[in-house]
């Protein structure tokens, strides 16, 4: 136990000294990560102690590693009783694809499956700049077969009631699960809080907005935001899988709802991509998949903060409007499954 919290929490640390390949423009940017991590690892697990009703598992992944999750439970016992369909739901979490944790999603996670009667999971991955795309994406397509296959018998979850959500680089990988061509059809819904979905450009290259502030107190940081995609990103420039921006509209799940903050170098390519994608499908006579959820004066990352920190009416908002959205896309899937049974 403690071997494996230490591997966590320290692990830009442990990466900066002991992983090969890691060029040494990352490696000391890497400690310098070391106590901005402790510090979130922190903020989002100390309230997940007392507050939230969850479990850890640990889930099997290619080359025999495992992943370590946590399952959020509805109010009835974690048995399944008292419910006959159970939705599934994933949660994704953000952290420049560089680091996170699964309790950074815990308050939206205990909403989900406090309101919507979901068995909600909620998982991790490999990071960079250790491991580069495609890893990522790897552990999550690995975590959502294991899901899938094991929904029934130890969660009592429909898997054919699957939802997936993800913040920032979860967000980034929530698109490109949904992508994958054997979970298309599977994935009912996606929910993205200001994802990264074009890693097309560096972050010093994407453009700011008006209102973005004119010094950014992390500058040191950004190189390593890039670690995931950079060092291959001339060979995967049009893969949708790392870039979901570039996705064609037909590939993408039924329903997509993006929470777009306005202080946020993700703004413009969020926006194009809502635009780009439902302007596809109004030119084929088809009703648009994206819905914009524009959050006026909010930053990158807002929702994970203590309320101390933040206007909590914003969060307010943000989440009764996801739980809406889960909620209508699971009784649609519940109608759907009762008339081919």
């Amino acid at each position: 136990m403690t071997s494996s919290i230490i591997l966590r929490w320290f692990h830009p640390f442990i990466d900066a000294f002991r992983a090969r390949n890691i060029p040494f423009h990352y490696r000391w940017r890497l400690l310098l990560l070391q106590p901005i991590a402790i510090l979130s690892y922190l903020i989002n697990t100390v309230p997940t102690i007392f507050s939230y009703r969850s479990s850890v598992i640990h889930i099997p992944v290619r080359n025999g590693r495992r992943i370590r999750s946590l399952v959020y439970y509805p109010p009835a016992a974690p048995d399944g009783s008292g419910q006959e369909r159970r939705p599934l739901h994933l949660d994704i979490h953000g952290g420049g694809f560089i680091g996170g944790c699964p309790e950074a999603g815990h308050r939206f996670c205990a909403q989900v499956a406090n309101q919507t009667g979901a068995i909600v999971v909620s998982t991790t991955y490999r990071f960079a700049p250790k491991d580069l795309f495609p890893a990522a994406i790897d552990d999550v397509d690995d975590v959502v077969a294991w899901l899938l296959k094991n929904a029934a018998e130890r969660f009592q979850a429909d898997p054919k009631m699957f939802t997936i959500s993800g913040s920032s680089a979860g967000g980034n990988l929530a698109l490109a699960t949904a992508i994958r061509d054997d979970y298309r059809q599977i994935v009912r819904g996606v929910i993205t809080f200001y994802a990264s979905i074009d890693l097309t450009l560096p972050p010093e290259r994407k453009p700011r907005p008006p209102n973005y502030p004119t010094k950014d107190p992390i500058f040191f940081l950004v190189p390593l935001f890039d670690a995931y995609a950079g060092p291959v990103r001339s060979e995967h420039i049009d893969n949708p899988r790392l870039s979901p921006a570039k996705a064609p509209a037909d590939l993408l799940p039924n329903k997509i709802l993006m929470v777009v903050p306005t202080i946020d170098i993700l703004l413009a390519e969020q926006l194009q991509f809502a635009k780009r994608v439902n302007q596809e499908l109004e030119d084929e006579g088809k009703p648009g998949k994206v819905e914009a959820m524009i959050m006026e004066k909010c930053f990158h990352g807002w929702l994970e903060l203590p309320s101390s920190v933040i206007e909590e009416k914003t969060r307010t908002q943000v989440f009764e409007r996801s739980i809406k959205f889960l909620q209508s896309i699971y009784k649609q899937d519940d109608q759907r499954i009762l008339s081919k049974e």
